[in-house]
């Protein structure tokens, strides 16, 4: 081989191995900082087993279940005489900001329980702060329909289309559990990304909601037809909550 060729082949080998030795001591510092923001934030998420959703509640703490959902224990076996509904989302799904009892789908069990139709109405929780479309599907796909459901309840939020990582759509959690094999490689797919949506969005609105739904919108389709396919594929009806964003009023408005 050809000594000028050995040489560059040499030099770009060293660069390609110090840009990752310095990308990755990067991830690690932005990794402490955001450790030392969570505080005991941070006793409550481990990383998920399965690595397409980052992290999940640790089991048993700041009030998950043995499988890291905030909710309570469910048998796999669905009891005679019981309609089985499992809840898939994010934060809103969850009830993050209110008393696990106050979630929506606490209310919901409780509501329909309520209506005395001869029926006993049974509400299994699927969801965690921060989650993505693409990582709810994972939920659908591997744990849903152990609990072999009569209905799925999708609660779709407007900000869902959003990366899990390039979009800190997960908060801190997301990029502080990303742990990807090279971090060089990692980086130039960021890029990658962010020219893409650039390109994507040039004439999407500047909202964030909007924007997200206008310049990935084939992944918006690619996602709901996916959830159609597993969902029909069970034979397990779908239905979608979408849940609208709400302005704040200005502080100086009169009432």
């Amino acid at each position: 081989m050809n000594r000028n060729i050995i040489i560059l082949l040499s030099v770009l080998a060293i660069c390609t191995v110090a840009a990752e030795l310095v990308f990755r001591s990067r991830a690690a510092a932005d990794r402490e900082r955001i450790r030392s923001r969570m505080g005991e934030r941070g006793l409550c998420t481990q990383p998920a087993a399965d690595s397409r959703l980052l992290y999940t509640y640790t089991p048993g703490q700041c009030g998950a279940n043995s499988l890291g959902f905030r909710d309570t224990e469910h048998s796999l076996e669905k009891p005679e005489g019981v309609f089985r509904i499992v809840l898939i989302g994010d934060s809103v799904a969850e009830g993050r900001d209110v008393e696990a009892d106050s979630a929506f789908g606490c209310v919901l069990e409780r509501q329909l329980n309520a209506r005395g139709d001869g029926r006993r109405y049974e509400v299994i929780l699927l969801a965690h702060i921060g989650y993505s479309t693409s990582q709810e599907i994972v939920l659908l796909e591997t744990q849903a329909f152990r609990y072999d459901p009569d209905l799925i309840l999708w609660s779709y939020c407007l900000n869902d289309p959003a990366h899990p990582v390039y979009h800190n759509a997960n908060g801190d959690l997301g990029r502080y559990y990303c742990r990807p094999r090279s971090y060089l490689v990692a980086r130039v797919q960021a890029f990658a990304f962010r020219v893409k949506q650039k390109y994507r969005g040039l004439e999407c609105p500047e909202e964030f909601h909007a924007f997200v739904h206008c310049a990935f919108w084939p992944e918006v389709e690619a996602n709901l037809k996916r959830i159609g396919e597993v969902t029909l594929r069970h034979h397990v009806p779908v239905v979608f909550i979408i849940h609208p964003i709400f302005e704040k009023a200005p502080t100086d408005a009169v009432e």
